[in-house]
């Protein structure tokens, strides 16, 4: 090609570029296009641009950015540097992505200069590249894959060593895995025939001829020798070479190999070679589909038939190949036209090879179709079923759209940050959590927001994520626009490239600014409480005051809870008398100072007329006089009186941090502990009180303690010396009353009865005296014997029954037994079912009802006398099992009694190990019930009275 560069107009192409597929032009030094070739036009439309505005005489530059690299690099090559250069270039139309190889040449070595444009098309290198980076990726099914193929394959590099092979492949050989691996290259190239039995030249064995020339070797069959089967088998080679990313070279071959021995011998006719390409016919990954165009009567095509279709075709359609030979492709379809029909028509006219992709109703498929023309009317489609990549692609959509979704919308902060730490981007949450707007971080540096003690840990996480993908829980502290600092807690997950190298990083910061606060108050708090507990555990072990105090203080500041503590022990006019610290240091001899020479600090004086906790805080002209203010800085002081019932033993005083101070539950927790130390002080000064009490208070216990048992042993002689004359009394007049020497009037009748009633009553009440006063001093006789409980109640229900007439009164009784014995004191259960029922009949008023019950409860005897009486007022239910008590006074006078009935019952019930009580309503009645245990053997299991 001869082309002149004096002259501008005189730019005149040589015809022969027409001839090429390339896209060719010629730009002027201003960038204007002064020719282009034929195929520009579907440059422009790869561009989706108007074919008109952008032909001959436009400017070229306008088809870019202005700010493109490839502007800018073709105007660097014009008016700059006049040396070629090359550079890929991708366009995008209705979504198919197109890339060509631009180079640019110029044609002067001068600036400014014109040049020559070549764009040439790489887009099906682009995609072979992009799937063989994609099968890198796949490594592990790649030798899943590798070892499993039916066909041979081995690897072999530029140098002739052996890569790898797979186990069809020393099949077909007849060799070893080490011996095909260790083989001299050129043993293997000696033993190999061509097809017609000559040897085979070392430039033409296919990894050889792939490697030399960069281009696939296909379908070569070659004679190699089997050592196994000790003859030459036929082997047909496909050799596809591989160069290195950014390597023009190969550096190594991918070799297909596959033994068609049987194939060779049994190729000697034409039906034969027909089969084999059936058989690569119908294996093909693809659908191939034969047709024929059908035409009217006016020779124009309306629709066109199939001739023939591979097996891909029935499983990437679901059509059975019976189903569509000979029929056309409206009727196969459904459709009113044929599908496709105008593109297939001009490719069987024309010859040209045309590819597109669409969607097909008919299958809901997405198909790539290659179309290509056979002879006369008759076209060929190759199809691949894109159907899933298409999914992908719009799944992929779908999710950068959720994604985007999610990141604006969460909760927490999100950044992503690339390797050199800049913010590439950040979530709308950026204002909330560091009060910037988004424009003003974006395109800095981390070290924006993370604070500089935190940079080296931020980057040491970036290094992490970039290096395995994750980086999990990493704390840090960021600075907010206005300065303040916040804690946060950063998960990191980073984001690869089609390379699958991670080149960004998304940080998800979560603030935990005020969970850390209030774990550092929670520690704070721990220490207080694990002070407050030493020092109850000193106040329970310590009795003396001075090293009370001492302890206290220490124990204090040993949990690092308050950073100072002294206590000043008071006399009752305010006077110090000892004070104990810990943690003022040099302070110390300050306050001994400020105590001799002017009394008490301003605080403590303070603090001993308030009823409350005061917070000291040095800032008042009284704190900056004290001599120990300086033990304040950086912390607030406590100060309270320690007191006790308005007792005041002294005053306390400890430094709290300042982030603490006004925590009420801090507040609280000195206010407990200046309680247990005053309570403590208290306590000891109680202990001394009571120590010099306690020797006259024995005493004491021991003088009422003689006089109760003289009291009970002068009872039990009172009563027995009385009983002798009233025995004499009462047997007198019962003499006198039943006239047994002579006849009464009836005056002196009324007076004997009198007489004898009362001797009576006093003898009941000296025998019940003289009972309780045996039981309390031990005496009283306790005679257990087997006997039948059924007859007792009986006996004793029988005897009163005759009293409950006397007042209309219903005695019932039920006995949830037939005969039950029990070992027991029999008079004295006797005694108690007789008082308990004398009661009964005393207090329920006439026409009254009373029912015994007795039953066996949890191997105890229970029974249980209720009546209709008066009842018993709830003050009363506690004590009127007590000596002398009777449930109100102007009661006893109207119905009598003695107060020791009821005290006698709970005696002998307690002598038979069992229990009393009663439940009671006034106006309604009272119930009594009492247990008597079964299990009592003998006298010896029942408690004994003493």
């Amino acid at each position: 090609m001869t082309i002149r560069t004096n002259s501008y107009d005189s730019l005149v192409p040589h015809p022969i570029i027409d001839l090429k597929k390339d896209i060719f032009s010629i730009i002027s030094p201003k960038g204007i296009i002064l020719y282009a070739n034929k195929n520009w036009d579907s440059f422009l439309k790869c561009h989706n641009l108007d074919l008109d505005k952008y032909s001959e005489g436009a400017s070229f530059l306008d088809l870019f950015d202005r700010d493109s690299s490839e502007a800018l690099a073709i105007s660097n090559t014009l008016h700059e540097t006049a040396k070629p250069f090359e550079m890929e270039h991708f366009c995008s139309n209705s979504g198919k992505i197109r890339w060509f190889l631009m180079q640019v040449e110029p044609l002067s070595t001068q600036c400014p200069t014109s040049a020559i444009l070549r764009f040439v098309d790489i887009t099906r290198y682009k995609e072979l590249e992009s799937n063989f980076l994609k099968f890198e990726q796949e490594e592990e099914k790649y030798h899943l894959l590798f070892n499993n193929m039916a066909q041979g394959a081995f690897f072999q590099k530029s140098d002739g060593t052996i890569e790898d092979v797979n186990p069809a492949a020393l099949e077909i050989f007849g060799l070893t895995r080490d011996q095909f691996l260790d083989m001299d290259p050129s043993a293997m190239k000696q033993d190999i025939i061509q097809e017609d039995g000559s040897p085979l030249a070392s430039a033409d064995y296919p990894p050889i001829r792939a490697l030399s020339t960069g281009k696939p070797v296909k379908d070569v069959v070659l004679g190699v020798y089997n050592p196994n089967k000790k003859e030459n088998v036929w082997v047909n080679f496909n050799a596809i070479p591989k160069a290195r990313e950014l390597e023009e070279q190969p550096s190594m071959v991918f070799v297909t190999v596959h033994d068609v021995t049987a194939r060779k011998r049994a190729e000697k006719s034409r039906f034969e070679i027909e089969e084999r390409f059936k058989s690569l016919y119908s294996s093909m990954l693809e659908g191939v589909c034969f047709h024929e165009l059908v035409y009217d009567d006016f020779g124009n095509a309306i629709d066109y038939r199939i001739i023939d279709v591979n097996h891909q075709y029935e499983n990437i359609l679901g059509l059975k190949k019976t189903e569509v030979i000979g029929k056309q492709a409206s009727a196969i379809y459904g459709s009113t036209d044929a599908p496709y029909l105008d593109i297939y028509t001009k490719v069987a006219q024309t010859g040209e090879v045309y590819q597109f992709e669409t969607f097909f109703p008919p299958t809901d498929k997405y198909f790539v179709i290659s179309v290509f023309s056979l002879k006369g009317n008759q076209f060929a489609t190759v199809f691949g079923d894109i159907t899933e990549q298409k999914k992908a692609e719009i799944s992929l959509k779908e999710s950068e759209e959720n994604y985007r979704l999610i990141f604006e919308t969460a909760a927490n902060l999100i950044t992503s940050v690339n390797e050199e730490g800049i913010i590439v981007d950040c979530n709308h949450r950026i204002q909330t959590f560091l009060g910037y707007e988004r424009d003003e971080v974006v395109g800095q540096h981390l070290s924006k927001i993370v604070h500089p003690e935190c940079m080296d840990e931020a980057m040491a996480s970036l290094s992490e994520v970039l290096a395995t993908g994750f980086s999990y829980n990493q704390e840090y502290k960021m600075v907010r626009k206005d300065g303040a600092l916040i804690d946060v807690v950063v998960n990191s997950s980073g984001l690869t490239n089609r390379h699958g190298r991670f080149e960004r990083a998304i940080f998800i910061v979560n603030d935990v600014t005020e969970r850390k606060r209030n774990e550092e108050r929670i520690r704070y708090l721990d220490s207080i409480l694990r002070s407050i507990r030493n020092v109850n555990q000193i106040i329970v072990k310590e009795k003396d005051p001075f090293r009370l105090i001492q302890e206290i203080c220490t124990t204090l500041t040993e949990g690092h809870g308050y950073s100072n503590t002294w206590i000043c022990l008071l006399d009752q006019n305010k006077i110090p008398v000892v004070v104990k610290e810990a943690g003022l240091g040099d302070s110390y001899k300050l306050l001994l100072e400020q105590l001799d020479n002017e009394g008490l600090p301003h605080c403590t004086l303070e603090a001993l007329t308030k009823n409350t906790i005061m917070r000291c805080i040095r800032s008042s002209e009284d704190c900056n006089a004290c001599l120990i203010s300086q033990a304040c800085e950086d912390s607030v002081v406590f100060v309270s009186k320690l007191e006790y019932k308005n007792r005041i033993y002294g005053v306390i005083s400890t430094a709290v941090p300042v982030e603490f101070s006004e925590d009420e539950e801090v507040i609280e927790l000195f206010e407990e502990v200046v309680g247990d130390i005053s309570f403590a002080l208290s306590n000891l000064e109680l202990e001394a009180i009571r120590e010099d009490a306690e020797f006259s208070l024995i005493q004491s216990k021991i003088a009422a303690e003689e006089a109760n048992r003289t009291k009970s042993e002068f009872l039990a002689n009172m009563s027995h010396e009385l009983r002798t004359p009233l025995n004499s009394i009462i047997g007198f007049s019962q003499l006198l009353k039943n006239e047994n020497y002579g006849e009464l009037n009836e005056k002196q009748a009324k007076y004997i009865s009198n007489v004898l009633g009362s001797g009576k009553h006093l003898l009941e009440l000296i025998n019940n005296v003289l009972d309780l006063s045996k039981i309390e001093s031990g005496k009283m006789d306790y005679t257990p014997q087997l006997m039948n409980i059924s007859e007792l109640i009986i006996e004793t229900i029988s005897q009163m029954e005759p009293l409950a007439k006397s007042k209309s009164i219903s005695l019932d009784f039920t006995l949830d037994y037939d005969e039950l014995e029990i070992c027991a004191d029999r008079l004295k259960l006797k005694e108690v079912l007789y008082n308990l029922l004398s009661n009964a009949i005393k207090f329920t008023p006439d026409y009254g009802k009373i029912c015994v019950n007795s039953r066996i409860d949890n191997d105890e005897l229970k029974v249980l006398i209720s009546d209709s009486g008066i009842g018993i007022s709830p003050e009363n239910l506690n004590t009127i099992f007590d000596p002398f008590r009777q449930v109100e006074s102007s009661t006893s006078r109207n119905y009598g009694g003695t107060g020791l009935g009821l005290a006698l019952v709970r005696k002998y019930v307690e002598m038979h190990g069992g229990e009393i009580w009663v439940e009671s309503e006034v106006g309604k009645g009272s119930t009594f019930t009492f247990t008597v245990p079964l299990n009592q053997g003998s006298s010896e299991a029942f408690f004994p009275l003493n």
